[in-house]
């Protein structure tokens, strides 16, 4: 049932749960796989594998829609917590789908169902200074000898390292924001406990008398808990500050006996980016993306920019700096364009104080810290003059000139571990997506000369590595990429180094190129960046924001539109697709943009047939 209407789907649906962002179901199908299909029944893919004597229960979105979170009971009747991607991608040599283990919980002894995740890519500013990421947080009930209890992992290792009991009780669920945990107690009613850095509070009662209560499901903006009973299903009111004990008025959602589950709203967003001039552009998408910080160090309620990027505007060589340079730092922050040869922009210097608000100097650590500028680039790119502007602000200002670096001799700095993706410098489409794959797996993005691979890239491939790793020990360069056809044919030239895993995408066109490896690289994007083929700088300006909310960008052909690889892998990505950002919306028509809904499968209506797609406009002040 789906707000009062029956929909038929194929098979029986178990424990059936909306994607983040509203537009797919997961749920359990007859054999006792986990499946996600379309709202109306269709397209569903199966992403388990048929293992005999096995039952799973309780699906729950976890990474923004990326991964799917279950508890899984072998053939010893213990159940364990697993996970699978939720585009399918998650499968063996044959392409048969595979299941993991969810890593924080297998040393918990098991005994663990009823998962529930919550994702939020805009976290505060410490955890990402921290270099843990989004918020990413997991609730599950764990079985013991004396009774069930609420467990809870921050998927990050932020603050709550591993697991850790958060209560006493079962059947938990996670509020949207992440911050409070509704649960069924010991006396069979709903408490709920708020979550604070020095652990949780002290639960507070919601119910009384009610029996058979389970599969708690919260309203998307947290107001109402609803869930099943023997009889029904039914809700009630969420008090916003709950803090003593009180019974909520109960009302009947449905006299029949079911899984509740609410639909996220709203669901795609298509977000359109322009600007007069490349330095206009620049500053809407820094705009579209990053909130205004009250202090600087204060909790944010959306993404904030940690570090801007000063690059040309003018389309040279430092476009390829400017993807060495974003492949190798973790701080999110935007990149702003300003003319070559001249002074700073007033336009750029406004924004730049919009980001970073006033300069505080305890945040200044190390040029890697917080409120830094970033010039991308020689003094032929951005002036000797525009840096003493930049300077002027009074934040920290650095010069990185990874020129180098296309010359195939890295500088120190820019090792990012033993993660490489190689990219052909000729070859704009895979400079582009390379930079996307090195940031979003923290890689060192490096080039090669067509299909020669440079001496000193070879060399800094072959170093660093043993030829019998053990534990604890240097395992070499774990993962090597290389993304288009140059980059596959000079890593062919490479005597490969032992314990050394090689990927290699290559293509027809841009296009395919970006469809291909967004099936082989990418991971559960929450949002994609529609960039015209050709147009490098405007790709690489939308990658400020892949670190924390794992944009995907794809190159599309302004007439043609997607290739046949993007539109197949955009299929299997609609539980986690939310935003779709079009940067220099005067170069892709709707139409195109209409073809990158239908491939996700994007809701334009909700069950009750309210619209839930929307478009902005952003268009900075001039």
């Amino acid at each position: 049932m789906i707000n009062g209407r029956t929909v038929t789907f194929p098979t029986t649906v178990t424990d059936a749960v909306w994607s983040p962002n509203g537009d797919r179901l997961a749920f359990v199908d007859a054999q006792g796989n986990i499946c996600v299909s379309r709202p109306d029944g269709t397209e569903i893919k199966v992403l388990t594998p048929a293992v005999s004597g096995v039952t799973r229960s309780g699906p729950t979105w976890e990474d923004g829609g990326g991964e799917v979170v279950y508890s899984r009971t072998g053939g010893d009747g213990i159940a364990k917590l697993y996970e699978v991607a939720g585009s399918g991608q998650d499968v063996d040599a044959h392409g048969n789908p595979t299941e993991t283990q969810v890593f924080e919980t297998s040393t918990d002894g098991g005994r663990d169902t009823a998962p529930s995740a919550v994702f939020d890519a805009a976290e505060t500013w410490y955890s990402q200074v921290a270099g843990a990421g989004p918020r990413s947080v997991l609730v599950y009930q764990h079985g013991t000898a004396s009774g069930a209890e609420v467990l809870i992992t921050d998927r990050n290792i932020r603050n709550i390292q591993g697991f850790n009991k958060l209560v006493t009780g079962s059947q938990p669920a996670l509020a949207p924001n992440g911050e409070r945990t509704a649960y069924v107690d010991g006396n069979g009613q709903i408490d709920l406990v708020s979550l604070h850095g020095n652990g949780p509070s002290k639960p507070v009662r919601l119910t009384v008398g009610l029996s058979g209560v389970t599969h708690l499901a919260w309203s998307p903006d947290g107001s109402t808990l609803a869930f099943g009973t023997s009889t029904g299903v039914d809700s009630i009111p969420v008090p916003a500050n709950a803090v003593s004990s009180s019974e909520q008025p109960v009302t009947q959602v449905s006299a029949t006996p079911g899984v509740p589950t609410y639909q996220p709203l709203p669901a795609t967003v298509v977000a359109r980016i322009s600007g007069q001039d490349p330095t206009a552009l620049s500053i809407a998408q820094s705009q579209a993306r990053f909130t205004t910080p009250k202090d600087f160090g204060s909790t944010m309620n959306g993404p904030a920019a940690f570090k801007v990027y000063i690059a040309p505007a003018d389309p040279t060589q430092s476009e390829y700096d400017l993807a060495a340079s974003l492949s190798t730092d973790i701080f999110s922050g935007p990149v702003l364009l300003t003319a070559s040869g001249h002074g700073l922009d007033a336009r750029v210097s406004a924004e730049i104080k919009r980001l970073l608000g006033t300069p505080n100097p305890d945040s200044f650590v190390e040029t890697s810290a917080p409120q830094t500028i970033t010039i991308v680039g020689g003094t032929d790119g951005v002036s000797a003059a525009a840096e003493r502007q930049l300077r002027a602000l009074g934040y920290p200002v650095v010069r990185d000139d990874p020129s180098n670096v296309i010359a195939g001799t890295p500088k120190p700095e820019h090792a990012n571990g033993h993660n490489v993706v190689l990219a052909d410098e000729h070859d704009p489409a895979a400079v582009a997506i390379g930079a996307a794959v090195a940031r979003l797996n923290n890689a060192k993005l490096m080039f090669t000369d067509g299909s020669t691979l440079p001496p000193a890239v070879a060399a800094y491939l072959n170093a660093d590595t043993v030829a019998d790793p053990t534990p604890g020990e240097d395992y070499g360069h774990a993962q090597i990429d290389a993304v288009g056809n140059g980059a596959t044919q000079a890593i062919g030239t490479w005597k490969q180094v032992p314990y050394t895993q090689v990927t290699t995408v290559t293509a027809t066109s841009a296009e395919d190129l970006s469809g291909k490896a967004a099936a082989l690289l990418s991971d559960g994007p929450l949002g994609i960046d529609l960039i015209r083929s050709g147009n490098l700088t405007d790709s690489l300006s939308a990658l400020d924001q892949t670190v924390y909310t794992s944009d995907w960008p794809l190159i599309v052909d302004p007439t043609s539109g997607l290739a046949g690889t993007e539109a197949s892998w955009l299929g299997a990505q609609g539980g986690s697709v939310a935003e779709i950002w079009v940067d220099g919306s005067a170069d892709l028509p709707d139409s195109v943009v209409g073809q990158v809904t239908s491939s996700l499968g994007a809701l334009s209506t909700n069950a009750v047939g309210n619209p839930v797609s929307s478009v902005v406009s952003w268009t900075p002040p001039q």
